[in-house]
């Protein structure tokens, strides 16, 4: 299937989304290996995240695997800024169809720094609208331990002053944020958004990303 294209409240961003078996996703992220030589990626934690974006290898943690096995239920989806990728992240389907979780998200080394605050202003809402039309009762995300700062300053409502956008700001105060949970072997840091309330089915209700025709 090819990508299908998505407007958002924000004319100059789009939402390109595919689903199984992802040929044209799979492409798009080889071109993007060079995200991994950008200087930030290269030491720390991102330096030992590499392996998991790997497009080549047969490993169970490797993107290759995902797109091959984990997410043939589910989509993968690229944030763009005109024709500038800022960010991607897929969505996989599990426990018997309940819970729809976020999977291996990352972004623009380059460029994401310019746009922060649109992952919670208009991405995170289609990811959590695609996870309710999968008809899964919850929206899950995860961290791994070295990101264990970034589930704390969500956890915590600590604010971020360099946030550009704050649209549904209060996203994340909607979360349980429930501690540490074991997702394909390796412990992780999780919080959940129940879509079964009233607040949620609401929320969802208000959001507006319409297919955009390619041949226009």
């Amino acid at each position: 299937m090819s990508f299908k294209t998505y407007s958002t409240y924000l004319p100059e961003y789009t939402i390109k989304v595919e689903t199984y078996p992802y040929k044209e996703s799979k492409e798009l992220i080889k071109s993007l290996d060079h995200w991994w030589d950008h200087g930030s990626r290269t030491v720390g934690k991102h330096k030992d995240s590499k392996s998991n974006y790997d497009t080549e290898g047969d490993g169970y943690n490797t993107l290759k695997y995902s797109f091959d096995v984990k997410l043939i239920d589910g989509n993968f989806s690229f944030f763009c800024n005109n024709d500038t990728i800022i960010a991607y992240q897929g969505l996989l389907i599990m426990d018997n169809g309940d819970t729809c979780l976020a999977h291996r998200a990352t972004t623009n080394p380059e460029e994401y720094h310019k746009h922060v605050g649109l992952w919670t202003s208009v991405y995170l809402p289609w990811h959590i609208k695609s996870a309710y039309d999968f008809r899964c009762k919850q929206y899950k995300v995860s961290w791994n331990s070295h990101n264990f700062r970034s589930y704390r300053l969500l956890r915590d409502h600590i604010a971020v002053k360099k946030f550009k956008y704050h649209t549904h700001e209060n996203l994340w105060q909607k979360f349980d944020f429930v501690g540490t949970e074991e997702l394909f072997n390796c412990e992780q840091y999780v919080a959940v958004l129940d879509l079964t309330t009233d607040w949620a089915k609401d929320f969802i209700r208000t959001l507006v990303y319409e297919t955009i025709d390619p041949a226009k």
